[in-house]
């Protein structure tokens, strides 16, 4: 119960300021503890944990956006909110269930959004099959891309190489009669000024 509530109250709070929530659901952390007891943590014990539970995920957000904040960018307590779920099966889940929350009043694209397969599912096969699934839906034109939150500089640099040839091939592959020109566009999008625009990365700063 106040797990429930204080995360509804932290989400009514990021759509108060204005700030983007990223919600990373379902690992289990230090799950083997012979290893956990010899080494500690963040060794390469964790995995991944229970399926999302839809119906709960629907329920917090219908919450948020029934809450009146005038304060926030559309006037609800829905915060712009990107969902990582660890197990694959769950994307779908995500997908349909946030579609009866994307419209605004604020004129937001995509406000709600899947998060780019992470950690087990840093995999070609599983980033190009949300590729797909967000284009058949027609959301991939506003899609964030690949994300940065790895403790390894290394990792970081690999995990957006992988990203971008992913994409490069997914794109010729989904949109095989596209002009050149019009896939580089949309590749510049996905892979930094989607991001920029839906973090606000743009705006002047205030004493400006």
């Amino acid at each position: 119960k106040w797990q429930s509530y204080m995360l509804q109250w932290l989400c009514e709070k990021n759509a108060e300021k204005g700030f983007v929530q990223y919600i990373h659901q379902g690992p289990r952390r230090d799950q083997n503890s012979r290893l956990f007891k010899k080494y500690g943590a963040d060794i390469g014990g964790d995995g991944p944990g229970e399926n999302l539970d839809g119906g709960s995920m629907i329920k917090l957000l219908n919450a948020l956006d029934s809450k009146i904040v005038p304060s926030s960018l559309d006037g609800t307590g829905l915060a712009k909110t990107v969902i990582f779920p660890l197990r694959s099966e769950d994307f779908e889940v995500v997908l349909n269930g946030t579609r009866s929350f994307l419209g605004n009043s604020a004129g937001i694209a995509s406000k709600l959004q899947l998060g780019t397969p992470w950690w087990f599912n840093d995999l070609k096969e599983v980033i190009g099959k949300v590729m797909h699934e967000l284009n058949i839906r027609g959301s991939l034109g506003n899609w964030l891309g690949m994300l940065s939150d790895a403790r390894s500089l290394p990792s970081v640099i690999a995990r957006h190489a992988l990203f971008r040839a992913v994409l490069s091939a997914k794109l010729v592959e989904e949109f095989p009669r596209a002009e050149p020109e019009s896939l580089v566009e949309l590749a510049e999008k996905i892979c930094h000024l989607n991001a920029k625009e839906f973090l606000r990365l743009n705006r002047s700063a205030p004493n400006e």
